[in-house]
């Protein structure tokens, strides 16, 4: 594992993650499958990407993390418009429609709460990228040296 491309120790972090969320009553099996989540996910990164993303520059990774709540929002269309249409088929059993129309139903509520996480990240991540001066090509003047 490449060291070098973390600022901080990855262990360290995911262990202060996990005493932080272990606090949550009654979730400790979702936080437990959350933390090793997380950490193949990491594993993944590395192994595939060789941490290429710890390259990246702050803006692009505000960026990245509030696209991946509109992901969320995206996929729970997927996923509720693949289950119509398994439901439309008309092919299943009765109780495997009923949880098909089950999973449809819960996508919206799904899709609500990534709006409301997408929120939430934007207003903690209140991140201003510094603006770049203007040029000829904004229209505006530049002093000529």
């Amino acid at each position: 594992m490449n060291r070098m491309a973390e600022a901080i120790d990855r262990e360290a972090w995911m262990s202060e993650l996990a005493m932080a969320l272990y606090y949550l009553k009654g979730r400790r099996p979702y936080v437990d499958q959350f933390l090793d989540g997380v950490a193949k996910r990491l594993a993944v990164g590395e192994r595939e990407y060789g941490n290429a993303s710890f390259a990246r520059g702050v803006d692009t990774i505000v960026r990245e993390i509030l696209d991946e709540t509109l992901d969320r929002a995206g996929w729970c269309y997927v996923l509720e418009r693949a289950c119509r249409v398994q439901i439309a088929a008309g092919a299943c059993k009765p109780d495997h429609e009923e949880a098909l129309r089950r999973l449809a139903d819960s996508c919206r509520n799904i899709a609500q709460a990534a709006f409301a996480s997408y929120v939430h990240d934007a207003e903690l991540l209140d991140y201003k990228p510094p603006a770049a001066p203007l040029d000829e090509r904004d229209g505006a003047w530049c002093d000529a040296d």
